[in-house]
């Protein structure tokens, strides 16, 4: 087997597959695990630098809609296929489980606790991160499900790659009652451009409530509160009142 051969299997560098055939004497699935080894070593080591880059990627199985926020450390790695193809197939896998119930419930529920054969979630990102030589990492994960209490709508802003049309910069799931689709798309482009922690204060976690400053008021952070995007002489509540809309649940995943 050649150097060539092994690049195109692993996409290491020139010289790290040479020392690897050498150091396995021409064995190719030697040489492959000793590369393997070595990318998820480094990828170790990465393991604390900062991930504060990614992509948002979102995808509809069913009448599920799933959405995972994956970090990295630059824009230039967000914006790869490997990247992109791997946040796909985790999605894909993840949703596939949710809608299939001799799957345990925990993992159906957590992309975290998703194995993959013999595979584990965590190890799986590893590998991703010793191929892209930069630390990725799991930062959001969501599942709705249009049902009888209402219908999921989403929206990406700032996609990533022409490749990818559900890769983006900021991602977000709406789930609500008595929108149609035009104004569920506006009100998710809202979401995005406010970035809202809750529907409503009493729906505020402690966490959420410690948000509140001087820099963030109450208003700022509850989406209820909020001045309609579209209608600034409303809020988001009176809107959707008026309109005769129930806002559900919603979720907002964002770069930076």
């Amino acid at each position: 087997m050649s150097v060539k051969d092994l690049r195109e299997r692993t996409q290491a560098g020139f010289l790290d597959c040479k020392k690897a055939l050498d150091e396995a004497n021409g064995d190719m699935e030697k040489a492959v695990e000793l590369l393997r080894a070595k990318g998820l070593a480094k990828a170790n080591k990465r393991a604390g630098m900062d991930a504060l880059d990614g992509g948002v990627i979102i995808k509809q199985v069913g009448s599920a809609f799933g959405m995972l926020f994956f970090g990295a450390e630059t824009d230039f790695v967000a914006k790869s296929d490997e990247f992109c193809n791997f946040a796909n197939d985790e999605l894909a896998l993840f949703l596939n489980a949710y809608n299939n119930e001799a799957i345990e419930k925990s993992a159906r529920e957590d992309i975290t606790q998703l194995s993959k054969g013999d595979d584990s979630f965590a190890n799986r990102v590893a590998q991703l991160s010793a191929k892209v030589g930069e630390n990725v990492m799991l930062k959001g994960q969501c599942v709705m499900q249009s049902d009888a209490a209402g219908e999921v709508a989403f929206y990406l802003h700032n996609k990533l790659s022409d490749k990818f049309d559900n890769v983006a910069r900021i991602g977000v799931l709406l789930k609500a009652k008595g929108a149609s689709p035009d104004i569920a798309k506006q009100l998710c482009m809202h979401i995005a451009s406010f970035k809202p922690v809750a529907i409503n204060e009493s729906s505020m976690s402690a966490e959420q409530k410690a948000l509140v400053s001087e820099d963030r008021k109450l208003k700022d952070l509850v989406l209820d509160m909020q001045s309609y995007l579209m209608d600034p002489s409303k809020t988001v509540s009176a809107f959707c009142k008026d309109s005769g809309i129930e806002i559900v649940d919603f979720a907002v995943f964002s770069v930076k």
